[in-house]
């Protein structure tokens, strides 16, 4: 002991060690290799040790496998020690995700240990469709709505609005999962109220970024066809016509109206729905349009002027409850 003392004072730490493993004093040796980082000495050392008589020398080779992110030698030590709640935080904790569910079924105990942190996980790793079911698992709604959210905001901002009518369904039926009383004594809560409210809220988005992406690909992709050979198509007309009457003041993330409203000019002489174009043409007057489109849309602001100030009776909207005809644009 003394000269494995004297060895460690005078830097000579490896035959120190060698010393102290050899005397029987596992710990000192331990604390060498590891403050080193030289794991195969300390696994070599970790190997001889009994788990009765040693087992606070295995928890300090454990100790230092985990810190040096070691996976393989910290779960023999784990092993050894028969700690398996440590090596589910160490599976966790190095994100060795295979094993961690491969235990939580050999352990239903501990699979609650794993949801939230392979969420986490998940989301830092741009993965948000999968985090978004492991914060469910989790028990952490609120966590899964938030995910969603940020996917609904990037899909408005990249011009997914296909996708980002998607996310807005999926976060209405969410908001549906978290109310807890409907129809109890008092009403719902005040936190079932909001949930509510967001429901009503998201459907309405839903809807709305569902008719402009069909606004969005008119314009985006065939507007230049449209010029040259004109493209019917009463869907865009009537999604057009459902923006106008269900946006009202509001500003949308995304949405221009410059197009919502060419849209609606554009295909409503088309089809021959005159006072509709008219209105339409009217508004872009108000807005800043494209300097390319300007020469058109003037030439169809004065061509609509010379129409009748009446929609084709084709399209009219007849209430099938009092059989009054309401206008295209409310």
């Amino acid at each position: 002991m003394k000269q494995a003392e004297y060895l460690r004072d005078t830097g000579q730490w490896k035959e120190a060690a060698e010393l102290f493993a050899q005397a029987g004093r596992f710990r000192e040796a331990i604390e060498i290799y590891g403050k080193r980082a030289v794991l195969d000495s300390v696994m070599e050392v970790c190997k001889n040790l009994d788990k009765q008589k040693n087992k606070a020398d295995i928890e300090l080779c454990a100790k230092y496998f985990r810190q040096a992110g070691h996976h393989t030698f910290a779960k023999q030590a784990f092993l050894m020690l028969g700690d398996i709640k440590g090596l589910m935080a160490l599976h966790v904790e190095l994100h060795k995700w295979e094993e961690a569910f491969m235990l939580a079924k050999q352990n239903p105990d501990l699979e609650s240990q794993i949801y939230l942190p392979y969420a986490d996980w998940l989301s830092a790793n741009d993965r948000f469709d999968e985090a978004q079911e492991a914060y469910k698992k989790a028990g952490r709604p609120d966590l899964s709505l938030r995910i969603v959210e940020f996917l609904t905001n990037n899909a408005v901002i990249e011009k997914r609005f296909q996708d980002a009518a998607q996310y807005y369904w999926m976060l209405a039926a969410e908001s549906l999962q978290l109310i807890k009383e409907l129809n109890g004594k008092g009403g719902p809560s005040k936190q079932d109220k909001k949930y509510i409210g967001n429901f009503d809220e998201y459907i309405r988005l839903a809807e709305i970024y569902q008719a402009y992406q069909l606004i969005h690909k008119f314009i985006e992709e065939s507007y230049q066809a449209v010029i040259q050979g004109p493209v019917f198509n009463e869907a865009i007309f009537n999604a057009a016509r459902f923006l106008v009457n269900n946006l009202g003041k509001r500003q949308l993330l995304g949405i221009q109206r410059v197009y919502i409203y060419y849209a609606l000019s554009y295909l409503g002489f088309r089809f021959e729905a005159y006072k509709t174009a008219r209105f339409g043409y009217e508004k872009l007057q108000q807005l800043k349009i494209p300097s390319a489109w300007q020469d058109d849309i003037d030439l169809a602001t004065l061509k609509v002027r010379a129409k009748p100030f009446a929609d084709k009776e084709g399209f009219h909207v007849i209430c099938n409850r009092c059989m009054n005809t309401n206008t295209l644009i409310n």
